[in-house]
């Protein structure tokens, strides 16, 4: 039921939950039904544009991920045991990234580690620390993020600025 309700609440929708889960909307909207029903209070507010976390929603959206991140780590950690390195790591990266850094990343990562997935979210640098905060994505490359105690920088590298014109401009 947590898998279902993390997918709605990603996808904003039970029937795009649905699609990414590759099952069918009712066995999804079943699943919600019965998690509210157990919880006794709606997790969602249905509104004619999606779904929207109530407050209950949200503090159970905090437990869910890290359930669901305890869950994966566990499983990553017996997969290791047996010596086979799988996973899944999702990456939040601002979009001047995409292009051209982040490819050559992920080919190396690929190479080294076949069974692992990657996802990549485009986010703005100042969304990004709160994705890392609220457990929506495992690493986050941004330009010029603010320091904080939640979070643990890794890396940080320099990048030569250039600014370019026509040569008639004065």
């Amino acid at each position: 039921m947590i898998v279902y309700f993390d997918a709605i609440r990603k996808a904003g929708s039970i029937r795009e939950a649905a699609r990414r889960l590759n099952v069918a909307s009712s066995a999804v909207n079943r699943q919600l039904l019965k998690l509210e029903a157990e919880l006794g209070t709606p997790l969602f507010e249905r509104l004619s544009s999606g779904l929207r976390l109530t407050h209950a929603g949200s503090t159970f959206a905090r437990h869910a991920n890290e359930v669901l991140q305890d869950a994966e780590r566990v499983r990553s950690e017996l997969d290791s045991m047996r010596g086979l390195v799988t996973g899944h790591v999702e990456i939040a990266a601002v979009e001047a990234l995409i292009s051209n850094l982040l490819p050559n990343v992920l080919t190396r990562v690929r190479e080294v580690y076949p069974r692992f997935t990657i996802g990549v979210n485009i986010m703005g640098s100042s969304s990004i620390p709160d994705a890392l905060v609220g457990g929506e994505v495992d690493m986050g490359i941004a330009f010029n993020l603010e320091r904080s105690s939640e979070l643990q920088q890794l890396s940080l590298s320099r990048f030569p600025l250039g600014a370019a014109m026509r040569p008639d401009h004065h």
